[in-house]
C-alpha cells in the first residue's frame, strides 16, 4: 500500500489538514508541501496547517527529520509564520518532538487530537 493523502481546508479558521494514509515517507511528506505550496492559495490557510498521521505506517528516520528542516528553510517564507500541528499516534510522537526540540525557530509541534492543534494553531 502506498500514500493517499485527502486536503481539506477550514476557511472560517484558515487552516488546512491533511491527512495521510498508507505507508508514508518523507518524500511523501515533502511531495505533499510542494503541492500545497504551488496548487492552494496561502490566504486559504495562513495560520496554520494540521497533518494527520494517526493510524499510517510511518517510515521516517532521524536523517529524514533533517531533510524537512532543511526543505523548510528553502522554503522559510511560507514556514517562518506558519503554525504546522503534527498528529500522531502515541509510539510515532518521538519524531515530531525531535524535530521540535532540535530546530525551534520552527513553530511546530505534535498533538493526538485535532481539537488541541486547532486550540494551538489559533493562539
Amino acid at each position: 500500500m502506498s500514500c493517499n493523502i485527502v486536503y481539506s481546508e477550514d476557511t472560517n479558521l484558515k487552516i488546512l489538514t491533511r491527512t495521510f494514509k498508507g505507508i508514508v515517507t518523507m518524500t511523501d511528506i515533502i511531495s505533499s508541501w510542494e503541492h500545497v505550496i504551488n496548487d492552494i492559495p496561502i490566504s486559504n490557510f495562513q495560520k496554520g496547517g494540521i497533518s494527520d498521521y494517526r493510524g499510517t505506517d510511518l517510515r521516517i528516520n532521524i536523517d529524514d527529520v533533517y531533510k524537512l528542516k532543511n526543505y523548510f528553510a528553502a522554503n522559510i517564507n511560507i514556514f517562518k509564520n506558519l503554525k504546522t500541528a503534527q498528529l500522531v499516534d502515541t509510539p510515532t510522537i518521538a519524531l515530531p518532538m525531535f524535530f521540535q526540540m532540535i530546530f525551534p525557530d520552527f513553530q511546530s509541534k505534535p498533538f493526538s487530537t485535532v481539537e488541541a492543534a486547532i486550540y494551538w494553531i489559533n493562539e
